[in-house]
């Protein structure tokens, strides 16, 4: 059926995304259909762009910024690891086709199940009290940079660029788990007037933290070869959880004026 389609439509680029719910991931029908595009996009001769994870890393975090060049298999990867497992068979997929590119995001901020916002937001504000790293650091990206991205990346494929392989996301500075907690916790009382609950914090490296992994990838293949220039990851930040919130069923009632 696929090829059928790649024959009626000559597509010039094909983008697999992932799904929104974590349990989808660890289903091989998606590591299935992933071969089959990938087969499929090598037998006609189109690029292929598929989303991948910081989650392809493992469950460690490590202390120095991963770099682009680093490939998952170099990587000692825990059996009971399946979310990074089914990452690390999505890339060897991809990458079995030449015309690949990998777009290895890190913390995602607003999509998926799995999303900071949706693993914060619910308990700060009716759940237990978050256990947040202040050791661990990362970064995020939104739905809507990285739709910019993916259509920035096409319209070059389009021109004729050839770049491919592993690129990651970052913002323009690293934070720390209780950073982003302590921002988000202040945006929810100060601009939406939510109580909310006070998180525990812990400083060291091996205790309890939020995320598993290193979401503190380092990025450079975007920027040098697209042009990509990466945002703070306060930009929009505001507008960003309000719109999160409102889509998954939250009243957020009153929004306070910043005092001039």
């Amino acid at each position: 059926r696929l090829k059928s389609f790649f024959e009626t439509n000559s597509p010039n680029v094909a983008v697999n995304l992932l799904p929104d719910k974590t349990e989808h991931l660890l289903n091989q029908t998606e590591l299935q259909g992933a071969k089959i595009l990938s087969d499929t996009c090598a037998e006609f001769g189109v690029p292929l762009i598929q989303l991948s994870s910081y989650a392809s890393f493992g469950t460690d975090y490590a202390t120095e910024a991963i770099k682009e060049d680093l490939a998952p298999c170099d990587v000692k990867a825990d059996s009971k690891d399946t979310l990074g497992t089914f990452y690390r068979d999505l890339e060897q997929i991809a990458a079995q086709h030449a015309q690949h590119m990998l777009l290895r995001l890190p913390w995602k901020l607003d999509f998926g199940d799995d999303c900071l916002l949706a693993k914060t937001i619910p308990n700060l504000i009716y759940g237990e009290a978050l256990k947040v790293s202040s050791y661990c650091c990362g970064s995020v990206v939104t739905k809507k940079f990285l739709a910019q991205v993916l259509s920035a990346c096409i319209k070059q494929i389009l021109c004729g660029a050839e770049n491919w392989g592993a690129f990651n996301f970052r913002n323009s500075e690293y934070f720390s788990e209780a950073e982003f907690v302590d921002a988000l916790s202040r945006l929810l009382e100060q601009e939406f007037t939510i109580q909310v609950n006070t998180p525990e914090l812990y400083s060291e490296a091996g205790q309890p933290r939020l995320m598993s992994g290193s979401a503190n990838l380092e990025a450079q293949r975007l920027t040098n070869n697209f042009g990509i220039l990466f945002p703070a990851w306060r930009v929009g930040f505001k507008n960003t959880a309000r719109t999160w919130m409102q889509t998954q069923g939250f009243e957020v009632l009153e929004e306070k004026k910043l005092s001039s």
